[in-house]
């Protein structure tokens, strides 16, 4: 994951922002085997401190 996240460090983070996710849903992700929520696209956002124009235009 990029910015030095594990995703034992993004299940940690998604925690306590109140949304459990464990590191294989997280694993499921990353290898495309698991679409990701609109919830979730939110909680990682703010994991990781991007906007929405930032994911979705690339600003």
């Amino acid at each position: 994951m990029e910015r030095g996240f594990s995703q034992r460090d993004l299940e940690r983070e998604c925690e306590l922002l109140g949304y459990p996710i464990s590191q294989n849903m997280i694993s499921r992700i990353e290898n495309g085997k698991r679409r990701v929520t609109d919830f979730e696209i939110v909680v990682f956002m703010e994991v990781f401190r991007v906007s929405s124009t930032c994911l979705f235009e690339g600003r």
